[in-house]
């Protein structure tokens, strides 16, 4: 869900969507979308999950490069 088409789900993971989904929420990070950059390393480590209201109403979510 959050780490781009050609990374394999895990268990966990999918749990964990299960029980946000249950609860009305979605993710507001953008799929694929790398949070934490070093060197050559590149990983998805937050997760920003909102209420679909307030997803309907978010213009950004993501990094700023600075």
């Amino acid at each position: 869900m959050w780490g781009g088409k050609y990374i394999a789900s895990e268990e966990q993971a999918e749990r964990l969507l299960a029980k946000t989904d249950a609860r009305g929420l979605v993710l507001a990070t953008p799929k694929g979308e790398f949070i934490w950059k070093r060197g050559q390393q590149e990983s998805v480590i937050d997760l920003t999950f909102i209420s679909i209201d307030l997803y309907k109403k978010v213009n950004f979510c993501g990094t700023v490069e600075e």
